[in-house]
This record gives structure tokens, sequence and C-alpha cells, in this order.
């Protein structure tokens, strides 16, 4: 897979790269939402309990939740 296109004057990215673009978007949107989740869930807001692992700018959590 090209996810760029390169001249001499530019980069710019192919079809593939937007598309790879806009699900990697999506991707982090949707582990923002997760880190909150967890925050809350770990604040008892929703519930519940969590016991969590963050890893700082990571996208990846591995939880458990009570």
């Amino acid at each position: 897979m090209t996810l760029f296109e390169h001249t001499q004057q530019r980069i710019r990215l192919t079809r593939d790269g937007r598309t790879f673009l806009s699900e990697a978007r999506a991707f982090l949107r949707h582990a923002s939402r997760l880190e909150s989740l967890v925050r809350r869930l770990g604040k008892g807001d929703e519930g519940g309990y969590v016991s969590a692992i963050w890893k700082p700018r990571c996208t990846q959590a591995y939880c458990l939740v009570h």
C-alpha cells in the first residue's frame, strides 16, 4: 500500500493514504472516548470500579472492569 506520492516539489496523500488517515483519526477519537470512560468508571461515575494501566500517549489501555 502506498500512502504518499512524492515529487520534487511536494508530497501528497494517495487515495489509500486519505482512507488510512480518516480511519486513523476515527481510531484516535474512539481511544479518547475510551480513556474518558475509564476515568469516569474509576471515579465511580458510571456505577463500576476499574483497575487500569495507562501508558502515556498510547492508544492501548489494559482494563479490568469489576
